[in-house]
């Protein structure tokens, strides 16, 4: 037996020194269940309350009796750009233009609300539950009056030679990006012995996707130019199934290992696109459109160790893998082709993702627990596949929350923050136009939850 506790810790050791090259959160953002998130997401090797059906089902048997929980996260992104930007124009007409841009992203709240149902599972299993929350909510929106409003400025200003002049004809396009995935998730487990047990979640995966992009189109003529804008606006929707299944080992009563994976996800999303433009030759109508979008296979194994150098103190530990890649893009189908000057979002070319998560748990008190939790995450583009439209950024994650616990009720409070490093941008295309310069994106998460034991 001790020596099967020294391996355990020593393989808890190696966790918490090794390079934190975490898991990119990709969608997920913010991670389910308030005390997991706090703790760094790293849960599933502790999976002890109601967000093991996301983590790790095999530990939901440790949830006393017929338990509700109602919680609710806001993830506020705030992004940020500052660039310099060089629009070349029509080859052979009017002088380049070039200026700074200096914008920050809409301040949007990404709600995202889980309710949690757990009861004893009978003769079948051991604990069954029956869960709906929030798989994924993420994105970020730009005004493109903002964003461009220098520029265009600029533009409007400078003459197209000595007897002509330039005209911007419309409002800069708008920038937005909003992925959601809502799942409902029947998950039980079944205890096989005093230290092993498996739990097997299914996911009916709801899932939507809203982007808006956009971009401009010169026309010169003998003696001017104009710049005319063209708005792109899509909304989809569509339905995918999935699973989760998890094994949680007590190798120790101080220590517990976890494996858990979550197979793909691909979900037909289906909707509209539609192209606004002044200029008739870059509109085109509403149609239907559809394409595959996949949420990609996940893999992770965890260590919790209780009482971990003394009493009422948990420290867990976390590595995960996520199948990134398969995330390639938007290969839409449509009855038309959009009109051949309109740019969108089509390539994302992420790359898979590893990582490492570490939480704390420390009983301050028989009623208080204390919360907290780091995680470094790994961005999923390069500089060249950047888009701010749907950015990536590498992200260290830190986060703290108090947990407040009576005979049946039990409070938790959160507080995470991503804190997105630089991504340094430097574009240019055959035109002679280029963009260089730096982008950020933070994420705010203020979260509350209430379990009710009945």
């Amino acid at each position: 037996m001790r020596r099967n506790v020294i391996i355990v810790t020593s393989c808890l050791v190696a966790l918490l020194v090794c390079p934190l090259a975490a898991s990119a959160s990709g969608l997920y953002t913010p991670t389910v269940g308030v005390r997991a998130s706090v703790m760094g997401g790293a849960f599933v090797g502790l999976a002890d309350d109601y967000s093991a059906v996301h983590y790790n089902p095999a530990g939901i048997y440790q949830i006393r009796g017929f338990q509700a929980t109602a919680s609710l996260q806001d993830a506020v992104p705030m992004a940020s750009r500052e660039a310099a930007l060089r629009f070349q124009g029509a080859f052979g007409y009017g002088q380049p233009v070039a200026d700074a841009l200096e914008a920050t992203s809409e301040v949007n709240h990404l709600v995202v609300p889980g309710v949690f149902i757990y009861m004893d599972g009978g003769a079948i299993a051991d604990k069954f539950g029956l869960c709906a929350y929030t798989l994924a909510d993420y994105g970020v929106e730009w005004d493109g009056d903002k964003l461009y409003d220098d520029l265009m400025d600029r533009y409007a200003t400078l003459p197209a030679d000595p007897a002509g002049y330039r005209q911007v004809m419309g409002d800069a396009p708008d920038f937005e990006s909003r992925v959601t995935g809502y799942v409902v998730s029947p998950v039980l487990a079944k205890r096989f012995s005093e230290k092993l047990s498996i739990g097997v979640t299914g996911h009916m995966l709801y899932a939507s996707l809203d982007l808006r992009d956009g971009g401009w189109h010169e026309v010169s003529y003998e003696d001017s130019s104009k710049l005319y804008p063209y708005q792109t606006e899509e909304a989809l929707t569509g339905t995918g199934y999935g699973a989760t299944i998890g094994v949680l080992y007590h190798a120790h009563p101080q220590i517990s290992v976890g494996l858990s994976a979550r197979t793909p996800m691909t979900v037909t999303l289906e909707g509209d696109i539609e192209v606004d433009s002044p200029l008739a030759e870059l509109a085109s109508d509403k149609q239907s459109e559809d394409f595959d979008f996949t949420f990609p296979l996940w893999a992770a194994c965890g260590i919790a160790y209780r009482d971990f150098l003394f009493d009422g103190l948990i420290l867990t530990a976390d590595v995960e893998w996520t199948q990134w890649s398969e995330v390639t893009g938007f290969t839409r189908n449509l009855a038309t082709a959009l009109p051949e000057d309109v740019e969108i979002l089509t390539d994302l070319d992420w790359d898979d993702a590893l990582g490492v998560h570490v939480g704390v748990d420390y009983k301050v008190s028989r009623s208080t627990s204390v919360l907290l939790g780091f995680s470094s995450l790994d961005g999923l583009s390069t500089p060249e596949t950047f888009t701010f439209v749907m950015p990536q950024p590498a992200q260290q994650t830190f986060s703290f929350g108090i947990q407040q616990r009576q005979d049946r009720w039990t409070l938790d409070l959160g507080l995470l923050y991503y804190i997105g490093d630089t991504v340094d941008v430097d574009y240019a295309n055959s035109d002679g136009d280029y963009s260089q310069g730096k982008n950020l994106l933070d994420v705010l998460v203020p979260s509350v939850g209430f379990s009710y034991l009945f």
